[in-house]
């Protein structure tokens, strides 16, 4: 095969390891949660110590939400009726 029409096995497994492993895939329910529960121990909470919290890097959270404020704001908290 080809070396440019190779994949890499290793970026195909990193993007599905936090699946794989048993973990809880990462979501706002559970990022909102994980802050609550942070805020409730610590008075506040830093996106580093959300990560910290989750398992995750804090950049990932960024992905569900734009900043630090967003998590914790009541929209955030309020699930819509579907």
């Amino acid at each position: 095969m080809p070396a440019a029409v190779r994949t890499s096995r290793t970026s195909r497994t990193s993007r599905t390891a936090g699946a794989t492993a048993g973990k809880l895939p990462l979501s706002q329910d559970r990022i909102v949660a994980a802050a609550l529960e942070l805020a409730d121990t610590r008075g506040d909470f830093s996106m580093r110590a959300l990560g910290e919290q989750l398992g995750v890097d804090p950049m990932a959270i960024y992905r569900h939400f734009p900043n630090k404020d967003a998590v914790l704001t009541p929209s955030s908290m309020r699930r819509s009726p579907i």
